[in-house]
């Protein structure tokens, strides 16, 4: 406290003394008033011209080799015309040519798929990516889309505007078989869904690879929401369940086994102070089918995982675990767990890690996604075997798909390399140029016939 109040007292007496500096000045007698701060005037001499070109092109080479490949790199396409076809497991087999600091990392790559196209872009509806879990989320109003609320999705009133909005957003893919896609559009609907496993047989010993912690925590707990009224419960050791719901995924639980463990899913969890809110909000819990749960049995990490849950992995269930959950109008939606069934988890939906991943756009035809990591070294003669669940088509487009094995310092960046060089070789070139005319056709400082403002006779 008796430093604060010195603080104070120091910065009390000194705006007292800047103040009475200006009242004892007249306006506009200051150096800063008549510009007499010293400054620096250079003259820009054809030698000045040459230097600074010179330095710059040395600053773009030396530049250079920040972004030139100087890791490790290891790569193996698969895919239907190199004998991998869709719907069957292909094995990737990697020896480490030479030693691999930890952490490696394992990325997918596509070629030909062009994410920037405006038209992909596009294809997406974001409203229904935004919606908050109610389950274990915050209580405020901001918790949940207003915009979804007020003008589309659960406004029971006007479901032509709610079909517009999706076609007019998502075209082309906005409907299967009859049934809204949520989410909609292209860029959710196309995701990287070949399963990546390391073999662990095949693979030396104590090597492991994890899929956790690979997007932006951000995304996964923030950008990336459960539509509203999604509910789920895992079932503890004593809740066996002989529900037929638990081994046909098109079967829904009995109602008993829903109001058993899903008892609260018809009950609205909060207030809006927003009456608009307030009246859909109302009207959803009201309307909305909520009553049929399904059942499901846990595959356990990486797939039934969250980052935000406090737990190793983040793992929501283990392997074998059971657990029943429920989606909103499950007759008129096409659910992301639906659609890619292999990679997505009922109980973690759009706020997977691997889907938060494909929804950041590539900038170029040809890029990599992160898809695990290796937390160990790997040294020379190591062995990394791959099993491939190809299910990603790539023929659709002429593309090309890779695994690639590599380190931090490996992530390839050629156009920011070539771009380096081409700036740094034309400022060399410019610089050379000038140096040539200074020599051989100098040009005298100071002569007044070279001004196009005060022509003089050529003998000035």
């Amino acid at each position: 406290m008796a430093a604060d109040g010195l603080s104070a007292l120091v910065c009390g007496v000194c705006g007292y003394a800047f103040l009475m500096s200006m009242w004892r000045c007249p306006r506009g007698t200051g150096d800063y008033q008549q510009q007499r701060l010293p400054a620096w005037f250079p003259v820009l001499t054809p030698i000045a011209y040459i230097g600074v070109f010179m330095i710059v092109a040395c600053a773009f080479l030396i530049a250079v080799s920040g972004v030139v490949e100087s890791g490790v790199e290891m790569s193996q396409r698969y895919d239907p015309k190199l004998g991998c076809p869709l719907g069957t497991t292909c094995e990737v087999t990697f020896e480490v040519k030479e030693d691999m600091e930890a952490p490696v990392y394992v990325y997918y790559e596509i070629e030909n798929f062009y994410q920037n196209h405006r038209d992909y872009l596009k294809s997406m509806y974001w409203p229904q990516l935004h919606w908050l879990n109610t389950k274990d989320k915050c209580e405020s109003d901001d918790c949940v889309n207003k915009d979804n609320m007020n003008k589309g999705e659960h406004n029971y009133d006007d479901r032509d505007d709610w079909e517009y909005l999706l076609k007019s957003n998502c075209k082309p893919l906005w409907k299967d078989k009859g049934r809204h896609l949520s989410p909609c559009g292209v860029v959710p609907n196309t995701m990287f869904d070949d399963v990546i496993t390391l073999n662990a047989g095949r693979t030396t010993a104590g090597i492991s690879m994890r899929e956790d912690k690979i997007a932006w925590k951000s995304d996964v707990n923030n950008v990336f929401q459960q539509p509203l009224g999604f509910d789920y419960y895992v079932l503890g050791p004593g809740e066996a369940s002989t529900d037929p719901c638990f081994t046909d995924k098109t079967v829904a639980c009995q109602k008993a086994v829903c109001d058993q463990y899903l008892p609260t899913r018809k009950e609205k969890k909060r207030d809006f102070e927003d009456k608009t809110s307030a009246k859909n909000y109302k009207e959803f819990w009201n309307k909305a089918d909520l009553e049929r749960c399904f059942g499901y049995t846990c595959k356990g990490a990486p797939v039934d995982a969250k980052r935000a849950l406090d737990v190793p992995f983040g793992e929501i269930c283990k392997e074998g675990d059971k657990a029943v959950f429920v989606y909103p109008d499950p007759d008129k939606y096409q659910y992301l767990y639906e659609t890619f069934p292999d990679v997505i988890s009922p109980l973690v939906g759009v706020e997977s890690e691997r889907f938060a991943v494909w929804m950041k756009i590539a900038a170029l035809p040809t890029f990599r996604k992160l898809y695990g990591r290796i937390n160990s070294d790997l040294k020379k003669g190591d062995i990394l075997a791959f099993d491939i669940d190809s299910h990603f088509d790539v023929d659709a487009f002429s593309g090309k798909k890779s695994i690639v094995v590599a380190t931090a310092a490996s992530f390839e960046n050629t156009f920011l390399m070539w771009a380096f060089v081409a700036v740094a070789c034309v400022c060399l070139a410019v610089a050379i140029f000038f140096g040539l005319v200074q020599a051989f056709a100098p040009r005298v400082m100071g002569k007044v016939r070279y001004s196009c403002l005060n022509p003089r006779p050529k003998d000035a």
